[in-house]
Formats: structure tokens, sequence, C-alpha cells
């Protein structure tokens, strides 16, 4: 019986080791999953952090290069803007006194026709042609030329009042009778400017002066 008894209490004790077994084997595959599932989820929560910190960034630097943008489209905008004004300004004011180059050409030109029987005459007159439509060619070449470039400085050269006075007063000499034009000067400086608009301006003050 005592032997019955000891079987029996090793069967139980061995029954009970067992499911302590189980349990503890249960445990441990719930603790591995457990651990599984946290290592899936801080991988899955880090990817979502980085995409976050990705779509920031690139929404910053849409942002930065989209205002760099703008500002560059703007200074685009105001520098073409400027530089049709003064393009308009500018071709206004020499398509206004390329009239007078014509006008010399033309007044010339009937004169030429009137004296054809004075050689002499002709060829004076013809030379004033040619100086006039040498002038007109400098006018449109400044004009073109004024359309071509991105800065108004690119123009400036070295140019000589004394020589832009003589040029206004050949432009306006059919203009206003020879005792209405005497223009004294001393030495003139060399300065840098726009010969054509210098000319012009030049032409301008004096033409005005005289009326």
């Amino acid at each position: 019986e005592l032997t019955t008894l000891e079987m029996n209490y090793n069967f139980d004790i061995e029954k009970e080791k067992l499911k302590i077994d189980q349990k503890a084997t249960l445990l441990e595959a719930q603790l591995n999953q457990s651990q599984l599932q946290f290592r899936y989820s801080f991988v899955i929560a880090f990817l979502m952090f980085t995409l976050f910190l990705g779509s920031l960034f690139f929404f910053y630097y849409n942002q930065k290069k989209s205002k760099e943008y703008n500002g560059q489209l703007t200074k685009k905008n105001w520098e073409l803007t400027s530089k049709n004004k003064r393009l308009q300004q500018f071709a206004f004011i020499t398509s206004h006194d390329l009239k007078e180059p014509i006008r010399i050409i033309s007044s010339f030109t009937d004169l030429a026709v009137r004296n054809k029987n004075s050689p002499e005459s002709v060829q004076e007159y013809l030379g004033e042609i040619k100086s006039s439509s040498t002038k007109m060619h400098h006018l449109v070449k400044s004009i073109m030329t004024f359309t071509q470039i991105d800065n108004e400085e690119t123009l400036f050269k070295s140019v000589n009042i004394g020589e832009v006075l003589e040029n206004v007063r050949d432009n306006l000499k059919m203009k206003v009778k020879p005792d209405q034009l005497i223009v004294s000067t001393t030495s003139l400086p060399t300065v840098q400017g726009v010969q054509a608009q210098l000319i012009l301006l030049f032409q301008n003050l004096i033409a005005n002066g005289i009326k």
C-alpha cells in the first residue's frame, strides 16, 4: 500500500510539474509574442516618426524654395517693368527727334531739286542729307541696342559735351534762324553717358529755350 501511495503521490507531483511546465511554456510564448509585438510597434512608430520628419522637412524646403522663386520672380518682374518704362521713355524721345533729321533730309532734297543746275549747291545739300541720314542711323541703332541690354549703364561711354553741342547745332540749324541759335561755350568736359540721349537732352533744352 505504501508503495502504491508513493506511486500515486509521485504521479500527482509529476502531473503538477507538467502543468507548471506547460504554464511556463505558455507564459514564455506570450512574453515572446508581446516582445515581438512591441518590436513591431516600435519599428512602425519609428517609421511613422521618420516619415513625419521627412514630410516636415519637405514642406519646409518646398516653402523656402517657393519663397526664393517668388522673390526672384518679383525681382525679374520689377526689372522688366523698369526696363520697359525706360525703353518707352527713350523710344518716345528718340522717335520724336527722328523727325528732325527726316525733315532736314526732306528740306535739302527739295533744295537740291530746285538748284539742280548748281552742282556746288547740290553737293552741299547732299552732304547735309548724308549727315542727317547718319544721325538718324545712330538714333535707330541706339534704340535697338537699348532693347537688348539688361542694364542701361552698359551703354555708358565717354562722351565729349563739345561734340554733343556740335550735333545739336547741326540738328537745329534748319529749324531756327542762324541769329536765333548762338551757343557760346568754353572748354567742356568729357562725361560718362549715352551720347544719343545727351544729344536729345541738350537739343530739347536749347530748342525749348529758343521758343
